[in-house]
């Protein structure tokens, strides 16, 4: 199956436009058959980030050490490299769509798909989404706010970049049925 919808969600120990990437989580969806598709994840090695010229941020840093041990375990000792990492995600995504005519969701673009522009920029890895077919997860979670969005139902509210992409494409499915209901 070909799919034309995916969720992203990165974790960082930086702010945009070139935070550190320490955790790349995404999964296919389709919203009108409300599938959750084949997904991806991978922590990356802060190390190799950094050497790239992605850039730390104190009070980043501060926030993460504050997480819960889960959180902080799924990150702490990766040795996967960033360059690997997004040549992995390319491999991935060529494998189950065409990544040109991918939607590209993030929680906003101006922080997941930007810093994720900046990690293949710096790496020098062609993106493999057109910056055209990218799309805000907040906006569209912001224009229903009787949908009640609640990260506490994913269960240990771990910061875990796979189960916030899927966190959020189950809360697009919310919507999609909120808005069902509203028509019948």
């Amino acid at each position: 199956m070909q799919f034309e919808d995916g969720m992203l969600d990165i974790e960082t120990m930086g702010m945009p436009p070139s935070g550190a990437l320490v955790g790349l989580g995404f999964c296919f969806f389709d919203v009108k058959t409300e599938t959750i598709g084949p997904k991806f994840y991978r922590a990356v090695n802060l190390a190799t980030s950094v050497r790239a010229g992605m850039t730390m941020d104190p009070s980043t840093v501060m926030f993460w050490l504050g997480q819960p041990d889960p959180a902080r375990r799924a990150i702490m000792w990766s040795t996967t490299a960033l360059d690997q990492t997004l040549r992995e995600f390319n491999e991935f995504l060529a494998q189950h769509c065409r990544p040109r005519d991918l939607r590209m969701y993030g929680n906003a673009p101006t922080f997941d798909l930007t810093i994720m522009r900046a990690a293949y920029k710096l790496t020098g890895i062609e993106c493999p989404w057109h910056y055209t077919n990218e799309r805000d997860f907040r906006t569209l979670r912001a224009m229903y706010p009787s949908v009640v969005y609640d990260p506490s139902e994913k269960g240990d509210g771990a910061h875990q970049a796979d189960q916030d992409a899927e966190f959020q494409v189950q809360h697009i499915f919310k919507i999609k049925n909120r808005n069902k209901r509203a028509a019948a």
